[in-house]
């Protein structure tokens, strides 16, 4: 008698255990081949979202900051350069104001006009002396891209005409050659020589040359 009671009541537990089993919610599984299925690939030509690693620019190569040299799209060109000097009184001294126009016909070649104008006072009579020069002028530029890309190098020519109150009036004409330093994409520092001689009608070429003079001049410019 109590031997069956135990075995029924082993089945009544066993059958509930197995009744709630069958009720309790199952983890969802997913499979791994599932996963790969429902993420997008990239498409093709696209880049990546992971970081691309930094690489170190080494020294000498052709990047270039386009800041640092002059905007080629800027055709128009005006500088300025002056200088003057005087005695410990000011009463006699002098003044040069120097200035140009030029236009960049091609990326290299400048064409330009230049204007000098100096003004000297003597102590003894006080009288005021002008004199001047306007010249026509051919520069071309040697840019150094991958090297020192904001300095631009240049190799010219110039001839135009002298006159004033203590000069004798006469043509001018030589060589020239300077640097120009960019600060900004329009505007520079200037560093320029050259040498001039004067020559009428009637000199020879070969003596004008020797009886020639350096000039050097310290300016600033700007590009438009």
């Amino acid at each position: 008698m109590k031997s069956r009671f135990v075995r029924r009541s082993l089945y009544v537990l066993a059958a509930g255990l197995t009744a709630c089993a069958s009720r309790a919610p199952q983890p969802a599984t997913v499979a791994w081949s599932d996963l790969v299925a429902d993420s997008p690939a990239p498409a093709p030509g696209s880049r990546s979202s992971a970081p691309e690693p930094v690489r170190p620019t080494p020294q000498g190569s052709s990047v270039i900051r386009p800041e640092n040299r002059r905007n080629t799209k800027s055709r128009l060109e005006i500088t300025m350069q002056g200088a003057g000097t005087s005695d410990e009184r000011f009463r006699a001294g002098s003044g040069q104001l120097a200035g140009s126009v030029g236009y960049y016909v091609t990326e290299r070649l400048l064409l330009a006009v230049r204007q000098n104008v100096s003004a000297n006072k003597a102590a003894a009579d006080g009288n005021d002396l002008w004199d001047g020069a306007t010249r026509l002028v051919a520069d071309y530029h040697f840019p150094q891209a991958n090297v020192v890309p904001q300095v631009t190098p240049y190799l010219g020519i110039n001839i135009g005409y002298i006159y004033g109150d203590s000069v004798t009036e006469t043509m001018t004409a030589g060589p020239e050659l300077g640097i120009k330093y960019f600060i900004k994409p329009d505007v520079f520092l200037q560093l320029g020589a050259e040498y001039g001689f004067t020559f009428r009608s009637s000199d020879r070429i070969d003596n004008a040359f020797e009886n020639g003079s350096f000039f050097y001049g310290l300016g600033f410019g700007a590009c438009f």
